[in-house]
């Protein structure tokens, strides 16, 4: 994967250019406009993975002194990969990431955000261009047009003119042109610059960050483990795939802030007592925060993106919806239960006719789920007294890309009559093969049937942009198999399947039957065949089909 990506790189590697970040060597190191492109030994991936091998990325990380770079640039290191970081600090506040690959394998290069040469340079030997550029309050050198849009357009265009082909940009998952937050807006704004300038750029759009020495968790009491989101940008660098696309990084879980806050309190044992503070007094603080000359503990526009009433698709009235992206937490409880519960409560709330897509999510029946959500009655008030939109108007204003899964007809496991004790399952992932496999009631086997007639196998996605997995006929042979549903499309596969609940799942086009049979080793297995009569059912119906 790595060599296809690596055989337009240059003649002079990393190895070339010295970590003392003098000017006389920065102007050394500088080439011409027009480079040779050679493929050079230090880039050729060898080894068996780990530290002191070589992977074959030698990567230019632009804010890796942030709190995310140190987890990329820990990633990058660990798989034996070379790594660039300009910097505007001392070097003593870098000596702790020196650690964090093999010897000579990092290197640091002082750099000006505004000057267009020092960015070529510091990329001008490397096949891979990570932008961590970012900041949560504006300065007076730097404001947010600079930090967002600004800077990232520069590396953007600087990294295209050099031939690079990886280029990964970090942006925010509610990023939106019309957030009454400037933060988010320029981060949108920055999102078109960049595909403006390098259209297959990779965009990652995390939700807030939490991790060691952050500045979240901080706040309250305590920390907790954020690599994931520094492990889907390593993965998207080695993905060949990746290029072009736009990733939303989420955990499984959503938590409110009050119930999230709360949590921390408790375990750390200390008293936990919520006070109401309008917003309007809640910026006026702010805004003398935001005079310190050092770092503000909070500004007017963090305000907006934290308290606002219906920001975007994170926020809810007077409660901000936070991410955890861990899926197993091994010094803590289990708290889907209770997670499942608070969602049941926000789509109560303030969902309206959308709160099935909630329990869609959850794999919960539209009717009689029997969990307690509590009385919400107190909260629909401060809904009313708010007077915030009806969540249509959310959906149609601030989120359309948000799916609104309207034209689905039935959802959950898929088990056919002749083994009711196996389930439809995606299979190996990375992989397309769909497999039968002992129900166990997980996203995995989650299946979807809408009013086109498609079938989606494993977890689906909640925003347009991503393309479900579709199960399609090949036409020949009897395996079937998972294809994204718009490339599906795009190439017309036989992917559309007349279903009716409690009867047989057949092709459209190819008349053939998804039935189960017994392989040569015995196990049951899927299969497309001429239709034998067997009959499915779906777990939940949405409408009758």
């Amino acid at each position: 994967m790595a060599t296809v990506a690596l055989v337009s790189r240059p003649a002079s590697v990393l190895p070339k250019i010295s970590s003392s970040c003098s000017p006389a060597v920065l102007s050394a190191a500088s080439v011409a406009t027009v480079q040779q492109r050679k493929l050079h030994h230090a880039v050729i991936p060898k080894g068996k993975g780990g530290r002191s091998s070589s992977s074959g990325i030698a990567a230019t990380v632009f804010g890796a002194t942030g709190f995310l770079g140190r987890y990329v640039v820990n990633r990058l290191g660990r798989i034996g990969s070379q790594i660039v970081i300009p910097h505007r600090c001392d070097q003593y506040d870098l000596m702790y990431m020196r650690p964090m690959g093999d010897l000579g394998q990092i290197l640091f290069m002082e750099w000006d955000a505004r000057n267009t040469d020092s960015i070529k340079r510091a990329l001008e030997h490397s096949n891979v261009v990570i932008n961590l550029v970012g900041r949560e309050w504006e300065t007076r050198n730097y404001r947010f047009e600079d930090v967002f849009v600004s800077i990232p357009q520069q590396i953007a265009k600087a990294a295209r003119e050099a031939g690079i082909t990886k280029f990964v940009h970090m942006s925010h998952l509610n990023a939106d042109i019309r957030s009454p937050s400037k933060y988010l807006r320029n981060k949108a704004v920055g999102e078109a610059a960049v595909r403006d300038e390098f259209p297959d750029a990779i965009i990652m759009k995390p939700s807030e960050l939490f991790g060691r020495e952050d500045r979240y968790f901080n706040h309250y009491a305590s920390k907790t483990v954020v690599v994931d989101v520094a492990k889907a940008i390593i993965n998207a660098v080695r993905d060949p795939d990746a290029n072009g696309k736009t990733y939303a990084l989420v955990g499984p879980n959503r938590y409110l802030l009050y119930d999230l806050v709360e949590y921390i309190y408790a375990i750390a044992h200390r008293p936990f007592v919520p006070y109401p503070l309008p917003r309007p007094l809640y910026h006026l603080v702010a805004s003398f925060f935001a005079m310190s000359p050092f770092e503000p503990w909070t500004t007017p526009d963090k305000v907006e993106r934290v308290w606002l009433c219906g920001g975007s698709v994170e926020v809810v009235p007077c409660s901000r919806i936070a991410h955890i992206e861990r899926a197993h937490k091994p010094y803590a409880l289990d708290l889907n239960p209770t997670m499942r519960r608070n969602a049941l409560r926000v789509a109560d709330i303030w969902l309206d006719d959308y709160k099935k897509n909630v329990l869609i999510a959850w794999n919960l029946p539209l009717e009689n789920h029997g969990i307690d959500i509590g009385d919400v009655s107190e909260r629909k008030k401060l809904r009313e007294k708010l007077k915030c939109k009806p969540f249509k108007w959310y959906m149609a204003n601030v989120y359309p890309s948000l799916d609104t899964l309207d034209n689905l007809l039935g959802y959950g496991v898929l088990q056919n009559s002749i083994l009711k004790s196996y389930c439809v399952d995606q299979g190996a992932v990375p992989g397309s093969i769909p497999i039968l496999y002992e129900c166990h009631f997980q996203p995995p086997q989650y299946c979807y049937y809408n009013a086109d007639g498609e079938i989606f196998i494993g977890a689906i996605k909640s925003h347009r942009y991503n393309s479900n997995r579709c199960l399609v006929d090949p036409g020949s042979g009897t395996t079937p198999t998972l294809q994204e549903c718009r490339l599906a499309k795009q190439n017309k596969l036989h992917m559309h399947w007349d279903f009716k609940q409690g009867q047989a799942i057949r092709n459209k086009a190819t008349n053939r039957c998804l039935e189960v049979a017994q392989g040569e080793n015995s196990y049951y297995e899927l299969i497309i065949q001429q239709c034998s009569g067997q009959s499915w059912t779906i777990e939940h119906l949405i409408t009758s089909f």
